[in-house]
C-alpha cells in the first residue's frame, strides 16, 4: 500500500491534504483527494529561476507561503491552523533523496526564510541546526509531533492527521 492508496481508502472523499505543490496532481489524480497546491507560486518561480513566465501555470504566492510557513514552523498550533484554514487535517511529507529535504529550500523560502539566509536551516541539501526544529523535520524523521498523529509511514512517505 502506497501514501496515496492509504488516503483513498482511509479519508473521506472531499478531503484536502497539504503537501508541497509538486505532489499536488498525484494527490488529486491518483489519490482521488484535494490537494492544495499543484503548481509553484509566481514568487517560487522567479527564486528558482530568477524570472517568471507566462507560459507556466501557477498558484497563488499567499497558498504556497501557508504551505512553507505549515511545514517550517516550530509551533505545531500554526500548523494545525493553517490547515484549518483550508479545512484539511492531513498533511503529507515525502522522504527520501528526491523527497521533501531536498526540497526544503524552497520550502523554508516559501516560508519566509530569504535565499541569502539559508544557512541557518539548509546546507547542501540537508535541514541543519534552526531548522531540525520544524514540523517539517520532525515528521520527515518521524518524530512525535504535538497535536498530530502518524497514520501512515513507508520509506518514502509518510501521512499525518491533526489528532482528534
Amino acid at each position: 500500500t502506497s501514501a496515496l492508496d492509504y488516503l483513498k481508502e482511509n479519508s473521506p472523499e472531499d478531503s484536502t491534504v497539504l503537501a508541497w505543490w509538486d505532489y499536488g496532481n498525484m494527490i488529486i489524480g491518483y489519490g482521488e483527494r484535494e490537494a492544495l497546491a499543484i503548481n509553484p507560486s509566481e514568487k517560487l518561480l522567479i527564486g528558482v529561476t530568477g524570472n517568471s513566465s507566462d507560459n507556466i501555470e501557477t498558484d497563488p504566492d499567499d497558498v504556497l507561503d501557508d504551505i512553507g510557513r505549515a511545514l517550517t514552523t516550530q509551533d505545531p498550533e500554526e500548523t494545525i491552523s493553517i490547515l484549518r484554514k483550508y479545512n484539511s487535517e492531513f498533511l503529507l511529507i515525502a522522504a527520501g533523496p528526491f523527497g521533501d529535504e531536498g526540497k526544503a529550500k524552497w520550502i523554508f523560502y516559501a516560508g519566509g526564510i530569504p535565499l541569502d539566509n539559508m544557512d541557518p536551516y539548509w546546507i547542501d541539501g540537508e535541514i541543519v541546526g534552526q531548522g531540525t526544529q520544524t514540523v517539517l523535520y520532525k515528521m520527515l524523521n518521524q518524530e512525535e509531533v504535538e497535536g498530530f498523529k502518524l497514520i501512515f509511514s513507508d520509506l518514502n512517505t509518510r501521512v499525518y492527521r491533526i489528532s482528534p
